[in-house]
């Protein structure tokens, strides 16, 4: 498990390098001026604001009903204890 998870955060930070060496070549590719390299980061940004808009909104808006319930009775528990 602990393996992993190390694994998998050496493959998230090896696809950002990647990404990144991506942006970089694209900007050489367009003339690496400095209007380029902001095209290429406008255009980054706007895929990273459509992505995490979509994302939030697949988010669940009510805790699942397993845990309002489990949350409802230990407070309920904590009362009684509390009094």
């Amino acid at each position: 498990m602990k393996g992993a998870g190390i694994l998998l955060a050496i493959a998230a930070v090896l696809f950002i390098l990647a990404l990144a060496m991506f942006d970089v070549a694209v900007v050489i590719a367009l003339g690496g001026t400095v209007s380029a390299a902001l095209i290429v980061a406008f255009i980054g940004l706007g895929v990273m604001a459509i992505v995490g808009f979509i994302g939030y909104r697949q988010l669940p808006k009510v805790p699942l009903e397993r845990t309002r319930s489990r949350l409802t009775n230990d407070v309920r528990a904590l009362k009684e204890q509390a009094t």
